[in-house]
Parts: structure tokens; C-alpha cells; sequence
């Protein structure tokens, strides 16, 4: 909440503006293992699909979904990265 707080003030102060920052709900999230990474990952690649401003993540040309960066995804890092089973899990490519 402090994080949120600080920040949203100070964008505010930057920028000039009186609206609101954070959307309404929004809540941080501790990614736990490879698994709730890929699912968090997913869900953010799905967000312009949702919004309707693309057909496929893919489109959208500020997203790893999309062709030019999804190299951009330390995925050798992420190999590491335990999932809640306890094992390795491969990389999706989302």
C-alpha cells in the first residue's frame, strides 16, 4: 500500500493530473513459482485481447506475446524457477 501510495502521489505531482492512478482493485501479487509466473504472463499478454484492441496477443506491438520481443523473457533464468510441483518446468514461449 505504501508503494502505491508514494507512487501514485508523485506521478500525480509529475504529471499534473487529479484522477486516479491505480486502477480500482488492483493489488500486487508475489509471483511464487514458474507456474503463477506463466499464468500472470499469460493473463498479461491476454489484456489487449480483452480490451478488444487486438485479435491475438500477438498484435499487440508493446507485449512479449509479440514476435519482436518475445526474446526479451530471460527463459535460461527462469529454468531455475521451481514450479509448485518441484520440478523444472519447460519453457511455454507465452
Amino acid at each position: 500500500k505504501l508503494l502505491k501510495g508514494y507512487t501514485s502521489h508523485e506521478i500525480a505531482k509529475r504529471l499534473n493530473i487529479k484522477d486516479v492512478f491505480w486502477q480500482s482493485g488492483y493489488h500486487d501479487h508475489l509471483l511464487r513459482d514458474r507456474r503463477d509466473f506463466e499464468s500472470r504472463l499469460s493473463y498479461m499478454h491476454d489484456n489487449p485481447v480483452r480490451s478488444g484492441l487486438v485479435k491475438s496477443a500477438e498484435e499487440y506491438p508493446f507485449s512479449t506475446a509479440h514476435p519482436d520481443y518475445q526474446k526479451e523473457i530471460d527463459w535460461a533464468w527462469l529454468e531455475g524457477v521451481e514450479d509448485n510441483r518441484g520440478k523444472n518446468a519447460a519453457p511455454t514461449g507465452t
